[in-house]
């Protein structure tokens, strides 16, 4: 009798801890699968706007390399007013940047261009009532933009998504 209650508990014990590796691991993919995507919600009053940033560190690319190897980011905007609304995407540096905007490369629109080229263009759009739209791009640094002088500067970016009047 003794021995059947030693063996019970030993099984109850091994199922216990076989549930928690397996936990364990679930976690653990699910945690290193979301690892290089920043995602930020906000909620203003007139647009919903969910960031989904890859932080991805790819070395730096030219034009072509980087519209195929570079690391996908959207943002998705959600109208919630009963009417239409006119909104602006802009990318600036942050205060970590040391890395000038027009040797960093954009993706978006099936168009490439600097990121001092593309916020001096303003991207806007209209979006209709209750609509929900996502905007997809690549962002890398060029590899024929840079030079030594930049060999040890970073790039850090802020996304900013503003309702137009």
């Amino acid at each position: 009798m003794n021995m059947n209650n030693y063996i019970k508990k030993r099984r109850s014990l091994f199922i216990i801890t076989g549930i928690l590796i397996i936990a364990i691991i679930s976690i653990s993919i699910y945690v290193y699968n979301d690892k290089n995507k920043e995602t930020t919600s906000i909620q203003e009053q007139d647009l919903s706007i969910t960031y989904n940033i890859s932080k991805d560190q790819s070395s730096p690319m030219d034009a072509t390399n980087g519209i195929t190897n570079a690391p996908l980011s959207t943002i998705k905007i959600k109208n919630n007013k009963s009417y239409q609304q006119k909104y602006q995407l802009t990318i600036s540096s942050d205060e970590k940047s040391t890395l000038e905007l027009n040797k960093v490369y954009i993706y978006i629109n099936g168009e490439v261009k600097t990121l001092q080229d593309f916020n001096n263009n303003n991207y806007t759009d209209t979006i209709k009532s209750n609509e929900e739209k996502i905007i997809s791009f690549k962002i890398w640094v060029g590899s024929d933009l840079i030079n030594q002088e930049d060999e040890d500067k970073v790039v850090s970016l802020k996304y900013d998504i503003k309702k137009q009047d």
